[in-house]
């Protein structure tokens, strides 16, 4: 299920320095300093769609001295940077961590266009569709695309200064209508160039940050305010699915402990 959220969710873009009460940074190199230890011409826990085409800049960056970029792809075709790759390590995705039904998913970060390469007029959108897309993805093994939304930049030509976006997706977005839920979050800065327009200009971005907020109130399983027979629902179908979103002493297993826990939490309320 893929949404664009402009009527969703809010996608402020503001300038200046990130602000001081950001908690921890749950996304690897976010800043993009750090080289892949197998593949040291991609930045560590990204890849690229489609392989090598596109850029990880050195000397173009906010902080540090570099970033990722995204020049004119084939018209009709699809340019990003995803975090949805393996750590060879681990065996565990690179995307950072989700509760469903937990706090509110925050995404932040910096894009720039250089001067003479904007994507469209100043001050006007981008001809071509561009932002960060955010794909909700089932809790291993399967992995699979849970619901997923664009957020588009509203200024395709930023005259070389670096803009501040903010995103944040309360857990009410998240449609409590098809369990297994996520428990990962792909991050995709992409590009689109649609058949009827002429790319041009290329568009950075640096210092990207993924953090979610804690649950105020973790019996409200679906995310609709309220703990109702909604919530008892959610948290039997997340049980019986396996989905540790179900697992509420924390112990990592889903059993008898975790309906207790679950049943004392709903008559405590919120």
């Amino acid at each position: 299920m893929i949404r664009h959220a402009a009527a969703l969710a809010c996608l402020a873009m503001l300038s200046g320095a990130a602000t001081a009460d950001e908690p921890n940074n749950i996304l690897t190199n976010g800043s993009f300093e750090t080289p892949d230890t197998l593949f040291p011409f991609v930045p560590l826990g990204w890849t690229d769609i489609p392989l090598d085409a596109a850029i990880w800049a050195d000397g173009i960056a906010r902080t540090g001295t570099r970033s990722i970029g995204l020049d004119v792809p084939v018209v009709g075709s699809f340019l990003g940077w995803t975090t949805n790759i393996a750590d060879p390590n681990t065996g565990d995705l690179y995307d950072p961590a989700y509760e469903y039904g937990g706090g509110d998913l925050h995404v932040s970060g910096y894009y720039m266009t250089p001067i003479g390469e904007g994507l469209g007029p100043v001050g006007q959108p981008a001809d071509d569709i561009v932002g960060i897309k955010l794909e909700f993805r089932r809790v291993p093994p399967n992995f699979s695309i849970y619901q997923a939304f664009e957020f588009l930049i509203p200024d395709g030509n930023t005259q070389g200064e670096w803009v501040r976006f903010d995103i944040v997706v309360p857990p009410e977005m998240i449609s409590p209508e098809f369990p297994p839920y996520p428990g990962s979050v792909s991050i995709l800065p992409f590009r689109f160039i649609p058949f009827e327009v002429i790319g041009q200009g290329t568009i950075y971005w640096d210092d990207l940050c993924v953090w979610q907020d804690s649950n105020a109130c973790p019996p409200d399983l679906n995310g609709d305010g309220i703990v109702d027979n909604g919530d008892i629902g959610a948290f039997v179908a997340a049980f019986l699915g396996g989905d540790l979103a179900a697992d509420f002493n924390g112990d990592g297993i889903l059993d008898n402990g975790d309906i207790g826990a679950f049943v004392a939490a709903f008559l405590a309320g919120c």
